[in-house]
């Protein structure tokens, strides 16, 4: 999930525009999408404590 952390710009990640995320991805902005989904559950379950506000 490298490449999804990267398209939001987290220090940690590799410097990736969003088209080369999504080409990570298999090209399918669905997948891509689902990926972001993941990563943003992943946040805001250990960064936001669980409380998604």
């Amino acid at each position: 999930m490298g490449e999804a952390a990267g398209s939001i710009g987290h220090p940690d990640a590799p410097d990736v525009t969003l088209n080369e995320a999504v080409e990570r991805y298999g090209g399918d902005p669905l997948n891509f999408t689902l990926y972001m989904m993941m990563l943003c559950g992943g946040l805001v379950a250990t960064v936001g404590e669980g409380d998604s506000d």
